[in-house]
């Protein structure tokens, strides 16, 4: 089975053989659905997230309880995953020179900082649909903001044990066409790229957190299944 062409500067990984069309054990593993919100500014687009948490939270950079995930995809590439949503068009004070920054700060602006025993994603996106979006003549810092959903193997979290490291597989278990899932991935934009040119759209997008040692050697070589 022929790899997705490698990025720029990132040696191409080896693969493990792709089983299908046997049962994909992840389909039944990542089963619980959370949301995660990508920002695109002018110059970057960050996928953030924030673990539900009964203390107040604080959205910060430095909040324990936050991930922030830098990819290159783009609203076409987003739209082809399952449930994806536009949230709209935002003009944020500009407080700060760092599009992740402004973004963090315009979301906290909506909160004032709650305590959240779900996930804060929701309250954000809830605020986000009375917010004005950015007027015509505004000529400071805009941001795009879309949903996300993923499926992951934890309840709480979207990897678990805030150690671990994100990685990532897409499926398309009603495609009447195999492969129906690919490789997990150290990189959300492989994951999708290689979904896309193998399955089209309405793909799902699971996720799982492995270790750092699991990670660096996922870099080198793809698998099908962790096992």
């Amino acid at each position: 089975m022929e790899a997705p062409p490698p990025y720029p500067g990132l040696k191409s990984p080896q693969q493990s053989e792709n089983p299908n069309p046997l049962p994909d054990t992840d389909l039944k593993i990542c089963t619980h659905t959370h949301t995660l919100l990508a920002v695109r500014s002018q110059s970057s687009t960050t996928l953030h997230y924030w673990s539900p948490s009964s203390d107040t939270v604080k959205i910060s950079s430095e909040s324990n309880t936050h991930i922030a995930i830098p990819t290159n995809l783009d609203p076409s590439s987003m739209q082809l995953i399952r449930g994806f949503r536009n949230l709209g068009t935002f003009a944020p004070p500009a407080t700060d020179d760092d599009p992740t920054r402004i973004a963090l700060q315009f979301f906290s602006s909506l909160l004032d900082n709650v305590s959240c025993d779900s996930e804060l994603s929701s309250e954000i996106i809830a605020r986000l649909s009375t917010a004005p979006q950015h007027p015509s003549t505004h000529n400071g810092p805009v941001i795009q903001v879309f949903a996300i959903p993923v499926l992951s193997d934890t309840v709480e979290g979207l990897v678990g044990d805030d150690t671990h490291k994100p990685i990532w597989k897409w499926a398309k278990p009603s495609s009447n066409y195999d492969p129906k899932t690919g490789f997990w991935e150290v990189e959300v934009d492989r994951a999708v790229e290689d979904g896309e040119r193998r399955a089209g759209k309405e793909l799902q997008l699971l996720v799982r957190g492995v270790s750092t040692e699991k990670f660096e050697e996922l870099k080198d070589r793809r698998v099908w299944s962790l096992g």
